[in-house]
């Protein structure tokens, strides 16, 4: 395994080497319903997946914003392993290697995804398959590539 992950922390810094063919961190609300969820990412390479998960109950049981090889952005339902694939698309290409600011706005119906400032997807369930669960950073690649991509600055505001 090769690659480095950097995680900082208060005044400190640490690296970890491995081959990255997933990312999964995952982030507890405490069953809150109403929230907002800002993050800092920069992503140094193309992977099949760049995915913010919410209400995240289990890997089968998700909504997710999945930037799909960095070329469109989708909104999809997991529900019981089912996966409602591109229920929203939007066409969405990040430069790679810049640091990006991403913010997810949550309510029981209301959903809002903003990077870079700009709303890029905005959407209203009529009814909510999920209204509750964590969130969770998720990056995949298909090709067994190696995935770098380093977050910063999380914050959930309630």
């Amino acid at each position: 395994y090769a690659q480095k992950i950097k995680y900082k922390g208060k005044g400190k810094q640490s690296y970890v080497k491995a081959i990255i063919k997933s990312i999964f961190l995952r982030i507890p609300i405490q069953g809150q319903t109403t929230y907002s969820f800002e993050f800092k990412a920069i992503i140094h390479s193309v992977n099949t997946e760049f995915q913010l998960a919410f209400n995240y109950q289990s890997i089968s049981k998700r909504y997710r914003f999945n930037l799909v090889n960095n070329r469109e952005l989708n909104f999809d339902i997991i529900n019981d392993g089912f996966f409602l694939n591109s229920l929203m698309s939007t066409p969405l290409s990040l430069e790679i290697g810049v640091q990006h600011e991403f913010k997810l706005i949550n309510t029981p119906q209301n959903i809002q995804y903003i990077i870079d400032q700009n709303i890029v997807m905005s959407l209203r369930l009529e009814k909510p398959y999920l209204t509750h669960g964590d969130i969770a950073l998720i990056a995949w690649d298909s090709q067994n590539s190696n995935i770098k991509v380093e977050y910063s600055d999380l914050k959930i505001k309630i």
